[in-house]
């Protein structure tokens, strides 16, 4: 909303709204033409619902009352990638999304995803997107 406030002009505001309104679309299409396990959605939901927490195998075990390593190979049996590359992506995911719409500085992003240095959350960002935060602000940023 605060961006949105921010933009001078409907074009850019259109296109704001419109690649949101994509972006939720993707995240829906994307969770309903999967059927996961009620443990694999119930985790990704609480990642999704939680992504700025320090979430931990342990935390989601406990959560659904099963053994850690139970959900752990259960995970990624049904997705094909670990629990925790999966946090690491949604939080990217949600770093991207800092990047483009707000100026906040890379070392306030990195502390409230729970990234504990700013050279290791570079390193996750640019294995995952092929390019740096910096370089992902400066090519995709909206305001």
């Amino acid at each position: 909303i605060q961006t949105l406030e921010q933009l001078d002009n409907v074009e850019s505001a259109k296109r704001l709204s419109g690649d949101a309104l994509r972006t939720f679309a993707d995240r829906v299409k994307e969770f309903n033409a999967q059927k996961y396990s009620y443990a694999v959605t119930t985790c990704m939901k609480h990642i999704n619902k939680n992504v700025y927490d320090g979430i931990t195998l342990n935390e989601l075990a406990n959560h659904l009352e099963i053994s850690p390593t139970y959900l752990s190979k259960l995970f990624k049996k049904e997705m094909g990638i670990t629990l925790s590359e999966y946090i690491q992506r949604e939080r990217v995911e949600e770093a991207k999304k800092l990047l483009t719409l707000t100026t906040y500085s890379l070392s306030d992003i990195c502390a409230w995803l729970n990234f504990n240095d700013q050279s290791y959350f570079t390193r996750v960002f640019k294995k995952i997107t092929s390019m740096t935060p910096r370089q992902y602000r400066e090519k995709y940023t909206i305001i």
